[in-house]
């Protein structure tokens, strides 16, 4: 073979020519599976036969057919990248973000719980333990102990800590037992008071007049004293009289006017007006056994003459309990026990050319307020 054709070869599927550095098939594409030829060179004398259908026409078509190839591979290869990554977004589960906690339990603390006393009291032992458990308070730091105290028994009636105490380290109950009634009578108001708040008991004081009695002082109680003690316990106290004016009496005998007297320096309401001119002038009235006192200031009304007086006796049940003479502008205070009396007799008596006016201001009638009732026709 010469030089011309040195290196020739031909496709072994489709029989085309092809060069020593030809790759591909020109004709049918096959890959390296050309064998070598021997052909005589073209005469030079014949310069068109690479133009009519030689060697260079031939390989420019194989490579490009090469070229044409690869691209296609190159390209099927992109379409399926691009299918491939369409479907995995189209069709491909959604990913979930891991779950991130509001705390890193890593980080998390488990808080220590405060416990806040409950208020107990008024409760029975088993029902204050149970409360003081339920509010997380240990049993073990718990301890009962009694004291006398009004009312029922078994009750919790004081607390330490009191209730809003936090963690308590430990907690005293004092339970109620029986409390007997503490004898009062004869002390003072303030006194008795104060004794029987401290065991738990609430008072009512009931005012009393006892003529007899300290004002303030205590007369009886209710329960008697060594009694069981109440939640309540009622006090008499002697306090301050009932009293009704004479003037709103109807008298039994005699009589004299009513109304405000002038004695000495002030004028005196509710006062009983007595004439006199040289006789005795007498006003009574009926007692019912239950006054205790009469009370009155006497003296002349508008004395203008000093030397002027009247002599003025007070009675009860015909005895003299005041035999006293008022002279000018000078008054008299009158107190008298008329106690058990069923009478009372006020007795006015001038010289014989005297002619007076005699005054009891603010005459009245003492006692208990229903003896006062019925004695003023008030009460039964």
């Amino acid at each position: 073979m010469d030089a011309s054709g040195a290196g020739t070869r031909r496709c072994a599927v489709c029989d085309e020519r092809l060069s020593a550095t030809d790759l591909f098939c020109g004709g049918c594409g096959s890959i390296a599976e050309a064998v070598a030829v021997s052909e005589p060179a073209a005469p030079a004398d014949e310069p068109d036969a690479v133009a009519a259908g030689g060697t260079r026409p031939r390989r420019l078509r194989r490579r490009l057919a090469a070229v044409a190839l690869t691209c296609l591979v190159l390209g099927l290869l992109s379409s399926g990248i691009a299918i491939g990554s369409w479907a995995t977004a189209r069709y491909a589960r959604p990913s979930v973000p891991p779950l991130r906690l509001a705390h890193d339990a890593r980080e998390e603390r488990v808080p220590v719980e405060t416990v806040v006393l409950p208020d107990v009291t008024g409760l029975a032992v088993a029902d204050a333990e149970n409360a003081l458990a339920d509010a997380g308070v240990d049993l073990r730091i718990v301890k009962t102990g009694t004291t006398p105290w009004a009312g029922p028994t078994g009750l919790v009636v004081t607390q330490q800590p009191a209730r809003g105490a936090v963690d308590a380290t430990a907690v005293r109950l004092t339970v109620s037992r029986r409390a007997a009634m503490p004898a009062l009578a004869g002390k003072a108001r303030a006194g008795a008071e104060t004794a029987l708040r401290a065991l738990g008991a609430q008072v009512s004081f009931i005012p009393t007049y006892d003529a007899h009695a300290k004002l303030g002082t205590v007369l009886s109680t209710d329960p008697q004293a060594g009694a069981t003690l109440p939640v309540t316990v009622l006090v008499r106290v002697a306090g301050e009289p009932a009293a009704v004016f004479l003037d709103a009496l109807s008298a039994t005998s005699g009589g004299c006017s009513s109304g405000s007297a002038r004695l000495g320096t002030r004028d005196v309401d509710h006062s009983l007006l007595c004439n006199a001119y040289g006789t005795a002038n007498t006003v009574g009235y009926g007692l019912n056994g239950e006054i205790d006192g009469f009370q009155a200031t006497v003296g002349l009304v508008d004395a203008a003459d000093a030397t002027s007086s009247a002599r003025v006796r007070v009675l009860a049940d015909g005895a003299v309990l005041l035999d006293v003479r008022v002279a000018g502008t000078a008054t008299r205070s009158v107190s008298l026990s008329v106690r058990n009396r069923r009478s009372l007799v006020l007795e006015v008596t001038t010289g014989a050319n005297d002619s007076v006016v005699v005054a009891f201001g603010e005459a009245r009638l003492l006692g208990a307020v229903d003896a006062i009732d019925r004695q003023s026709g008030a009460g039964p």
